[in-house]
């Protein structure tokens, strides 16, 4: 590294070299780490499973559908729900039902 970096310009002061030497060791320390951190990270997959969910008649989420006038699908289009509040709401009402529990 030095020997390339002392060939392609000469110094003018030891503080350049000093200063230009740590720029090169940061960049090669964080090439290292990155990657590093990928070849750890390599084996980490995304799974994407479906769950059964049977609600009861008039649970909590039907009711939420209901007070907030999405009535007309058990889930609503993302055009139909305009508010990233609501629709939070309605995953929690889904999750916190014990029908959705996973017991396996």
């Amino acid at each position: 590294r030095d020997v390339f970096l002392r060939y392609r310009e000469s110094a003018s002061s030891l503080a350049y070299l000093e200063e230009r030497a740590l720029a090169a060791q940061a960049y090669v320390s964080a090439a290292v780490q990155r990657n590093r951190i990928d070849s750890e990270l390599s084996h980490i997959t995304r799974v994407d499973r479906t769950v059964r969910c049977a609600l009861p008649a008039d649970s909590a989420y039907e009711k939420l559908l209901r007070a907030k006038h999405l009535g007309g699908s058990f889930a609503p289009s993302y055009d139909e729900v305009k508010s990233e509040a609501t629709w939070a709401k309605l995953l929690d009402a889904a999750a916190a039902d014990d029908a959705r529990q996973d017991t396996s």
